[in-house]
């Protein structure tokens, strides 16, 4: 069935090939994964070319730092501000602010400009199609990276720790950018990246470098992960108040 669908047509493809996607009254697992798939390619058509750009930058860089013999920790290392001396790790903020670069406005799209084609299918389960979407787009960076210090991750507890705190970061990024612009977002993002950076115990950016990683969650970190929990709560409410277009 596949076959049938309209590249040149990429934002009304389901209505031809998938439409009971739209007179499906039952939702069903079978469905989340045709809309998952749906999903995919509409956000893969945006933001297919900032991927490969960034993805050669990210991997260039990680190359580069590789035959260096750095390892993975040393790499994303970051660093531990002293007073009176601020230190901005240039490598370290580029290469992790890579995964927030691709989505752009990608995810804003998806769901102003293309919820409204399957408003039959409850919003929650299309923002979390969404969310396996942005889970796969960043598999592949994921993958690369272990690849390239497979046997010099430096520590394996500190590289899952570092991407499921990343990916997390990604799609709240991906959420907040629906209600505000992402350009307002994405600098947003920055400056909360820079304000990370500047204060050593900063929550969820400190969990990304290895100089400050805590393994074990402090009230911090539980209390940021819950605020956040809630906001993104408080977010779908006001997502479903939105006027979406076609």
């Amino acid at each position: 069935m596949d076959q049938f669908i309209d590249q040149h047509r990429i934002t009304n493809w389901y209505i031809y090939v998938y439409p009971q996607i739209i007179d499906d009254t039952e939702y069903n697992m079978r469905i989340f994964g045709k809309l998952i798939y749906r999903n995919w390619l509409l956000y893969w058509q945006n933001v297919k070319y900032r991927y490969l750009c960034l993805s050669l930058f990210y991997f260039s860089m990680l190359l580069i730092q590789r035959f260096n013999g750095q390892t993975f920790s040393q790499v994303f290392y970051g660093v531990i501000q002293l007073d009176n001396n601020f230190s901005l790790p240039i490598i370290w903020l580029g290469l992790s602010f890579v995964p927030i670069m691709i989505i752009g406005n990608a995810v804003t799209e998806l769901v102003i400009q293309q919820y409204i084609y399957v408003a039959k299918i409850k919003l929650w389960h299309y923002l979390a199609s969404i969310g396996i979407v942005l889970v796969i787009s960043n598999l592949g960076l994921v993958i690369g990276t272990y690849i390239i210090f497979w046997h010099k991750l430096g520590n394996l507890n500190f590289f899952i720790i570092y991407w499921i705190m990343n990916i997390l970061i990604a799609c709240l990024y991906g959420l907040i950018s629906v209600i505000v612009t992402p350009i307002i977002t994405l600098m947003g993002a920055m400056a909360v990246y820079i304000l990370g950076i500047a204060i050593n115990t900063f929550p969820l950016i400190s969990q990304l470098m290895a100089s400050r990683i805590d393994y074990h969650f402090t009230w911090t970190e539980t209390a940021t992960l819950s605020g956040l929990l809630i906001l993104s709560g408080f977010i779908s409410n006001h997502i479903k108040k939105m006027d979406f277009m076609v």
